[in-house]
């Protein structure tokens, strides 16, 4: 530790060799011309890596920014953290987050811990005024979802949401827009999902199937995206969750890794989301929309238009949309060409868009709620047997409907 470090709070090493576009001297010896401007530089601090699939694309991306600096790196393994900060350049690095709420010059905070600990670090980053990115879903129960947004509100801070709405950058969400297809009305979304890790090169599920820390297994882990997005598609509220959910091959696991739900809505439109953690070492990913005048599919990095007007009469297929890969080692992360950086370059852009700029996102926790209340339904169908109208009128324990029924 270094001597005139805060306590609790390591200081990264200057890598040797780095240039740090920031500096406009080093600019000058490499013969850069034109004036040296510097835009408002946000302080990031980084709370948590137990959800890395985002948290190091996000980190990844926030080092690569000019009106961004990486200044915290915070996380409960010590050693993964270290390693971490390291090769995301991060100012600091340590296992307490509240030094970097502490932190006067931070004035976002990117929370990334086991789901169980969202609340906490949610409710406290928002007390001491930082705005928020936080992963998905929101909270585990309604009751923390809404505590979390009145600490929100309270505070006047920006909160913004992993899976609380399309990425800024969804071609569908574009499409649907326009009228490609006329009236959405029916949709089915599926993920087979590769079992999850608990840090990129190991083998160890971790966190991910205990039911003390997580939200739930593979159903809530991916449907959440699809739950925000297909209300918004529709533009109607869920009206009912009939949900089948199971452990198909992880029989030893505290959650379910299989769940399909069929969904409602209030002006007639049906859904069907599956999700699973399945024996395949790779994820599938398809998507398809049917409306009143065409469809758009989507199979991993295909989207394909079919219409009833031109000039989709003739199928249109694109083969533009990136792959968002699981990389399997933290040095791949660091790597600023990695595709699935983009996802979280859109995310973090887009809250430092809404803070700078007043810009309008969809991805607010209040939708976060939406999408939480839909996954929390389909759990409740699993207990009962039966289709669960909405909204809820209780609140749903997921680990106790799970050890109950599986």
């Amino acid at each position: 530790m270094l001597a005139d470090a805060p306590k609790g709070i390591f200081r990264r090493a200057v890598c040797p060799g780095v240039m740090d576009y920031r500096d406009e001297n080093k600019m000058s010896k490499l013969g850069l011309k034109g004036e040296f401007r510097m835009a408002k530089q946000h302080k990031i601090a980084i709370l948590g890596l137990e959800h890395w699939y985002w948290a190091y694309p996000i980190a990844g991306a926030v080092s690569a920014m000019k009106d961004a600096e990486l200044t915290y790196v915070i996380g409960e393994d010590e050693e993964q953290t270290q390693k971490t900060a390291d090769l995301m350049r991060a100012k600091h690095w340590g296992t307490d987050y509240r030094i970097a709420l502490e932190d006067p010059e931070v004035d976002i905070v990117v929370i990334m811990p086991t789901t169980n600990r969202h609340e906490e670090l949610a409710i406290a980053a928002a007390n001491a005024k930082k705005h928020i990115l936080i992963s998905k879903p929101l909270a585990r129960t309604l009751a923390g979802a809404d505590r979390i947004i009145q600490a929100v509100r309270e505070n006047g801070v920006i909160m913004t949401g992993i899976g609380a709405g399309p990425n800024p950058t969804d071609p569908v969400m574009q499409l649907v827009s326009k009228g490609v297809i006329g009236r959405p009305y029916a949709a089915t979304s599926s993920c087979r999902a590769r079992t999850p890790l608990k840090a990129p090169g190991c083998t160890d599920v971790g966190w991910f199937k205990d039911a003390s820390k997580a939200s739930g297994g593979a159903f809530v882990d991916h449907a959440i995206y699809a739950a925000t997005r297909l209300q918004m598609i529709f533009d109607s509220k869920v009206e009912s969750v009939y949900a089948r959910m199971g452990k198909m091959v992880h029989k030893d696991w505290d959650v379910e890794d299989y769940g399909i739900a069929i969904l409602t809505y209030e002006n007639g439109a049906i859904a069907t989301i599956e999700s699973t953690f399945g024996a395949t070492e790779y994820t599938v990913n398809n998507f398809l929309l049917t409306g009143t005048e065409g469809e758009i599919q989507v199979d991993d990095d295909t989207l394909k238009i079919t219409g009833s007007k031109e000039p989709y009469k003739v199928p249109q297929i694109t083969r533009t949309l990136p792959r968002n890969p699981v990389y399997l080692t933290l040095e791949d992360y660091a790597n600023p060409f990695n595709t699935q950086a983009d996802a979280g370059t859109a995310m973090i852009k887009e809250l430092i868009d809404v803070i700078d700029n007043g810009a309008v996102s969809l991805n607010t926790p209040e939708n976060a709620r939406i999408g939480l209340e839909i996954c929390l339904a389909s759990y409740l169908s699993l207990k009962t047997g039966t289709a669960v109208k909405l909204p809820l009128t209780e609140d749903v324990d997921v680990p106790a409907i799970l050890a109950e029924v599986l």
